[in-house]
């Protein structure tokens, strides 16, 4: 029998300690315990079978339950001494996708010279396995909700950096609008055939006089609502081109 072997280890990469740990719980490591006698001759013989009376993976579903709940924990805390520490986003980003891929790619499939179609489970046995893969199946997802968790506001870092950094002008982000509406209207952007096209069209517009389309959707509806003075700057920007010499 594979006893309990893992430990954290911070000298390396949550995602490497994360695999260690996939490879332990590898049903690769399951031992399937029969009295029928086993012949290498057989491997290939796909008729013959064995009566399992019990399965061993680790030790039984409590003892792993009950190591894997604590190993669990100190993965975690990896986790937030990654994210909370001087490391890049970049470098965070990347440990944490690596780590959920090993994740999602478990259990891995491994050959074994007996096929589990083979087996003849006891009542004990397939009980015993079922153990076995909710308790391991369980905590890997509650590692992976934490991981996805912190990833997401990874992601979201950079973008609070930016909106908080912005100097919003609402009277020249409106007025911006009118102008926007405007050339979109008379087909200045007829070239651009999907929503996220003009879109990000837009984004770049508005950038370039150093503003933000951040609430689009809420001003061009009140835009559309607006019936008196809806283009008051375009009438003031007309009237400054009549100037214009």
């Amino acid at each position: 029998m594979i006893y309990w072997s893992y430990k954290t280890d911070a000298e390396v990469s949550l995602s490497t300690n994360i695999k260690r740990l996939t490879q332990l719980l590898s049903f690769r490591n399951l031992e399937f315990i029969t009295t029928d006698v086993f012949n290498s001759d057989d491997a290939n013989n796909l008729e013959k079978q064995y009566n399992i009376s019990s399965i061993q993976m680790v030790g039984n579903a409590k003892y792993v339950k009950d190591y894997l709940s604590s190993s669990t924990d100190e993965l975690i805390c990896l986790l937030e001494t990654l994210v909370q520490g001087e490391e890049s986003i970049e470098t965070k980003i990347y440990e944490l996708l690596k780590a959920r891929l090993i994740i999602k790619l478990y259990p891995d499939q491994q050959f074994i010279p007996i096929r589990f179609v083979q087996c003849i489970f006891s009542k004990e046995a397939r009980e015993e396995l079922q153990n076995h893969q909710e308790v391991r199946h369980g905590y890997m997802e509650m590692l992976d909700s934490h991981l996805a968790i912190e990833l997401d506001m990874l992601y979201l870092l950079p973008i609070e950096q930016k909106i908080n950094d912005e100097k919003p002008n609402k009277i020249k982000e409106k007025q911006l609008l009118e102008v926007w509406v405007a050339l979109k209207e008379s087909g200045f952007i007829n070239h651009l055939e999907t929503n996220n096209e003009i879109t990000a069209q837009r984004k770049a517009f508005f950038e370039l006089f150093n503003l933000t389309d951040r609430d689009y959707d809420d001003r061009n509806k009140q835009l559309k609502i607006k019936k008196k003075d809806r283009a008051s700057f375009l009438e003031k920007l007309k009237e400054l081109i009549k100037d214009y010499q």
